[in-house]
């Protein structure tokens, strides 16, 4: 079994970029900004609620990254992807469907930044998914990903490592 850590300088990165956005949606979600400006494109109501709803949001997600980002390294700190010879446990991503069979997966490939993979019986990995994790799967699949779409930004291995590792691992299970 090879356990895939999170890259800890990469994490501090994106925590502390995180909080520096969340503290200007907060500062901006406090404030009244008419008051600072004069002649600002915010003395229109439409456009000042506007972007107090854009900020609000904008504190939201910031506020769930942080919190989802803290509470997977405090849990899964040295096992965020479990690489076994049957299967692999994936706890990369909000969405990650967790244990996943390598005679379940039908294909393999790079998009953008992520490792997509495409499993033969989706349906069944997808049938217990509910709320937010189905709603973002969804979502992967309307702009033309997969339901387990890998991504390594925060890990200590790189995008070619790990999608050799699990090419292996895939290609060893199915020639038995």
């Amino acid at each position: 079994m090879k356990n895939i850590k999170y890259d800890m300088k990469q994490v501090i990165g994106v925590l502390l970029g995180s909080f520096i956005l969340l503290s200007f949606c907060l500062f901006f979600l406090i404030f009244d900004i008419r008051k600072i400006t004069d002649n600002s494109p915010f003395d229109n109501l439409i456009i000042y609620y506007l972007c107090k709803g854009f900020v609000l949001f904008s504190t939201l997600f910031f506020t769930f990254g942080v919190v989802f980002i803290i509470k997977n390294v405090i849990k899964y700190k040295n096992n965020v992807i479990e690489i076994h010879e049957e299967y692999m446990i994936d706890r990369s991503t909000y969405n990650s469907l967790g244990k996943i069979e390598y005679k379940d997966i039908e294909k393999i490939y790079t998009k953008g930044a992520f490792i997509c993979i495409e499993l033969k019986n989706e349906e069944e990995y997808l049938k217990n998914i509910k709320g937010l994790r189905k709603f973002l799967i969804n979502s992967n699949k309307k702009m033309k990903y997969t339901s387990i779409s890998l991504s390594d930004n925060l890990l200590k291995i790189g995008r070619s490592e790990l999608k050799k590792l699990i090419e292996e691992k895939v290609k060893q299970v199915n020639t038995i």
